[in-house]
């Protein structure tokens, strides 16, 4: 039988954990647990985000939910108080997914019950929109 002593590196913020420490530097710098974080979404939409106010400043955004004695949030949450407040978070951040979704989770709102907000989809929408954007320069530039 053989063992293997290995290091494992655990993120300061969400516990999340992996077996390079480069990976876990890069992976701290962006994890939406971490108030000082550095959102590599808001660097891929170059010139896009310039209204975006600041991960602290669309937490005071969010309301804070009212909780059950067992910690559970009220219901009636989501309806009458998150989804009216969502335009404001969404203009706050600029539209950018990670942004809200950091913001969310920072102030303890679990993210599959706010029905307006897919973290996936608009990923997906903004990727679409920088891939159709580097393929309208790279072929001015190649000619293709």
């Amino acid at each position: 039988m053989k063992s293997k002593n290995v290091k494992r590196y655990i993120c300061d913020h969400c516990n999340k954990y992996m077996y390079s420490a480069g990976g876990m530097t890069r992976h701290e710098l962006r994890c939406t647990l971490n108030r000082n974080r550095s959102c590599a979404v808001c660097s891929l939409q170059q010139g896009w985000a310039e209204d975006h106010q600041g991960l602290s400043e669309i937490i005071k955004l969010v309301p804070i939910p009212n909780r059950t004695p067992f910690g559970d949030i009220v219901n009636s949450y989501y309806e009458e108080v998150l989804k009216p407040k969502m335009p404001e978070i969404r203009a706050a951040a600029a539209n950018c997914p990670a942004c809200i979704m950091a913001a969310l989770r920072l102030s303890k709102i679990p993210v599959p019950i706010v029905e307006c907000f897919n973290f996936t989809e608009e990923m997906q929408v903004i990727l679409h929109r920088i891939r159709n954007e580097r393929h309208e320069e790279y072929s001015l530039i190649f000619g293709c």
